[in-house]
Order: C-alpha cells, then structure tokens, then sequence
C-alpha cells in the first residue's frame, strides 16, 4: 500500500467546459452595444449639421465632447 499524499486525496478533474463560446458571445454582444451607445450622440449631431446654418466645426467640436462624456460614463 503506498503511503498517502502530504497534499491530500486528489481531486477528480472537471469534465469540459463545452459551453466557453456563451462567455465569447456575451463579450461581443457588450462590445457591440457599448459602440452603439457610444457613437448615437455623434449620428445626433450629424443630423443636427444638416439642419443647421452655424460653422461646422462648432458641432464637431460638441460631437467630441459628447464621446468623451459617454466614455467617463461607460466606465
């Protein structure tokens, strides 16, 4: 009979985990909304350019202020 393990009886290992590809669907399904979120505000203000008579750069400078709200946001 052999001596017993100073670690302790071993465990039996896990079957496999066949299921990983949920955990990668959920992370691209996050990115993804996490981009649409992120990006709406600059369509808004896309939109708002076409309508408006000012100087373009006036609403591209509050498109970029409005990315970097969403992004203090998002984290």
């Amino acid at each position: 009979m052999s001596k017993p393990s100073p670690f302790g009886p071993k465990k039996p290992e896990k079957p496999p985990n066949h299921e990983r590809w949920v955990i990668s669907y959920a992370d691209l399904l996050t990115l993804l909304l996490a981009t649409f979120v992120s990006v709406g505000p600059l369509f808004f203000l896309v939109l708002q350019l076409s309508e408006a008579e000012q100087h373009p750069l006036h609403f591209l400078g509050l498109a970029y202020v409005y990315q970097f709200v969403a992004l203090l946001l998002i984290r």
